[in-house]
């Protein structure tokens, strides 16, 4: 999350993947007040996705 550093958390899930894989999903809006979607495995912490939601 590092690349999005100062930004604001607006919402998060905790998921299941269509791999049954258990995903954080996390709606945030940068400084910029650009919106973000970003998905984190929740067991590793890695980003598997983070894409500007439009």
């Amino acid at each position: 999350m590092a690349k999005h550093a100062g930004a604001t958390i607006n919402d998060t899930e905790l998921d299941h993947n269509n791999s049954g894989v258990l995903v954080y999903e996390v709606e945030l809006t940068d400084t910029a007040g650009k919106q973000f979607e970003v998905k984190l495995d929740a067991k590793t912490g890695a980003v598997l996705e983070d894409k500007l939601d439009t």
